[in-house]
């Protein structure tokens, strides 16, 4: 019996209706549909929305970035490949970009228009299939837009599916021909499910004892994973899921064969958390479900049909794309790149000046520049789309990073409790809290933050925002560091390492960053030795001043333990680069010298001891 018998002999003693079909992208490939994979709509997007001439490369840029910073996606399939093996640099979120374009163009949703060719892609072998498996009961869940399936079972059977038999969680053309209640950008997944969808979805995943995964890529972070992970131990004890990850057919034939659980893609994890039992194979998708329909005597798949041409025409100016480039990057947390845009001439022509303004402002924070930064902030008229409470912010922001702790203080709380509306107030709540968390840390000042805490913790809590996603993860961080600080406890490590994650899935390569540093500083350890240590913090230093951040690579030298890695004048060259006030600059030095001085002495210590303690081991082994 083969390996692929094995696979669908248990399915097929279950029968049609009692498995469910849960679909991704990979299902619409085969032709006629050939509607694009990620990757290739990915790159399409960059090409229409980014690229401003031939010498432009947008997508090669970022994944450039990715690739210095270890973003990788695991292969799955790659047999060749052990437990290990990082895999290939990962792609940029197809919903950052897509949200991103969005936002510029505008227009009616003009970016979504990318997906247009879903509303008559012709259905391939597999929704024919799939039609058939819900005429003979089944059930689907998909995350696709297309309605190929519908339009598969119409062609068959003169009717749509029955009602509730198939779900498209992230929406479909066939609901919203205009594309923007598409779950196409992040704006619109970000916050996860909405109640009822949720519980549509989860009806969906226990009503069949079985569920076959396939041409999924189960990389749906900010919902699906969401929503598996809320679910009980037991909620989906004795469901069986059936996951088939692509693999082409090789010179032997088809190479089926289960993933190993480090190479599986995460939601398989959360499935068997929530107690499913989980297989994850590979190998050529039609013909597990050509095995899947002889066994359940439907009609048997035919050849791929014809290829089709897909090709959308969006209309997009050169000035467009500019400013979605200059977007994109802001996004991404690409530092040097805004700043190679921002020299150019043409990019101040396409961008509108409060965008502008944004940018310059970003730069600047970045690159340690933050006196500087204060008098843009501080003088002249504010450009036309900016709040005052956000200029109020920003100084408030300089005062704090540069050391002038208790002006930063005042500055905040008083624009904060004269803010008209919640929105505005919590847009000061972050930076006032972060200087909260600092005077925490600082002798002299730990008495004031403890007295100014519990209040600023209760009028946070009052105004944690529901829709503003990023937002109230940084102000839940703040939080969560201000009630570890009172409480003298350490912070738990799982908050900076799950926002390093939330960061990292919406492809914000510095806010990815800077959740690392917090974990480097939250997980600290004094008996971890030096060259782990001196390997970790340096590496961080190098990651930030790839994306352009210098002042992130100085503060790699303020973590904890810095004096056991840095030494005197690199530290001190840190602190003369960036514009820190002179108090501050000279505080910190007088803390950092006298620990990197006893670190030497000691190690000095330490050598000689070990080398006395040889020679006297040696002398011993020579009698």
């Amino acid at each position: 019996m083969s390996p692929l018998d094995d696979i669908v002999r248990p399915l097929a003693a279950l029968g049609p209706a009692e498995v469910t079909c849960w679909t991704g992208a990979g299902v619409s490939l085969d032709a006629p549909s050939c509607l694009p994979a990620a990757e290739a709509l990915t790159r399409r997007a960059f090409a229409l929305y980014f690229d401003s001439g031939p010498d432009t490369d947008s997508f090669g840029t970022v994944m450039a970035h990715h690739r210095s910073l270890g973003w990788t996606a695991p292969q799955i399939c790659d047999r060749s490949a052990g437990a290990a093996r990082p895999g290939t640099a990962r792609l940029p979120r197809l919903e950052t970009v897509l949200g991103v374009a969005d936002r510029v163009l505008g227009d009616d949703h003009r970016a979504l228009r990318l997906l247009a060719d879903l509303r008559t892609a012709p259905p391939n072998r597999l929704h024919r299939f799939f039609a058939h498996h819900l005429r003979a009961g089944g059930r689907h869940v998909t995350a696709n837009f297309d309605d190929c399936v519908e339009r598969a079972h119409e062609g068959a059977f003169a009717a749509p599916p029955g009602p509730g038999r198939l779900l498209h969680f992230h929406g479909s053309v066939r609901d919203d021909p205009r594309l923007g209640t598409l779950g196409a950008t992040l704006a619109r997944i970000e916050a996860g499910f909405a109640a009822d969808e949720a519980r549509r979805l989860t009806r969906a995943l226990r009503r069949a004892p079985a569920v076959v995964v396939a041409g999924y890529s189960g990389s749906d972070f900010f919902d699906v994973d969401d929503l598996l992970a809320a679910l009980p131990a037991d909620a989906l004890r004795g469901q069986r899921v059936t996951w088939v990850n692509h693999g082409v057919h090789t010179d032997r034939g088809a190479d089926w064969h289960q993933v190993p659980r480090g190479r599986q893609p995460a939601m398989a994890g959360l499935l068997r958390a929530a107690g499913a039992e989980v297989a994850v194979v590979c190998g050529p998708t039609a013909d597990f479900f050509a095995a899947l329909a002889a066994a359940w005597s439907l009609p048997a798949l035919a050849a791929p049909g014809r290829r089709t041409t897909w090709c959308p025409d969006v209309p997009v100016s050169h000035a467009e794309r500019i400013a979605a480039r200059l977007a994109l990057y802001r996004a991404l947390g690409l530092v040097g790149e805004v700043g190679a845009m921002l020299a150019e001439e043409a990019t101040h022509f396409a961008v509108p000046p409060a965008q502008a303004r944004w940018a310059l402002s970003e730069l600047l924070w970045e690159k340690g520049r933050w006196g500087e930064l204060r008098r843009v902030w501080s003088r002249g008229a504010l450009p036309a789309g900016i709040d005052p409470v956000h200029r109020a912010e920003r100084i408030g922001a300089c005062l704090w990073v540069q050391g002038r702790l208790l002006p930063a203080y005042v500055w905040l709380h008083r624009h904060r409790r004269g803010a008209a509306a919640p929105a505005a107030a919590r847009v000061l709540m972050e930076t006032e809290g972060r200087v909260l968390e600092h005077m925490a840390l600082v002798p002299g000042m730990k008495l004031l933050s403890r007295l100014l805490t519990p209040g600023f913790l209760r009028a946070l809590q009052a105004h944690l925002p529901d829709s503003d996603v990023h937002l109230r993860r940084r102000l839940l961080d703040v939080s969560s560091s201000l009630r570890a600080l009172a409480a003298g406890a350490p912070r738990r490590d799982d908050r900076a390492d799950g926002d390093r994650t939330w960061f990292a899935e919406t492809g914000n390569l510095l806010g990815w960053l800077n959740y690392h540093h917090r974990l480097l500083r939250d997980t600290y350890a004094p008996d971890r030795p030096d060259g782990e240590l001196g390997q970790d913090y340096r590496r961080a230093a190098a990651m930030y001043a790839s994306v352009g951040s210098v002042a992130g690579a100085v503060r790699a030298r303020l973590l904890p333990g810095a004096e056991r890695v840095f030494t005197v004048p690199e530290y001190l060259g840190g602190l003369i680069a960036l514009q820190y006030g002179w108090f501050h600059r000279f505080r910190l030095a007088i803390r950092f010298v006298p620990l990197r001085v006893l670190h030497l002495l000691r190690a000095a210590r330490r050598a000689r001891t070990a080398r006395r303690d040889h020679h006297r081991t040696s002398e011993r082994s020579g009698e």
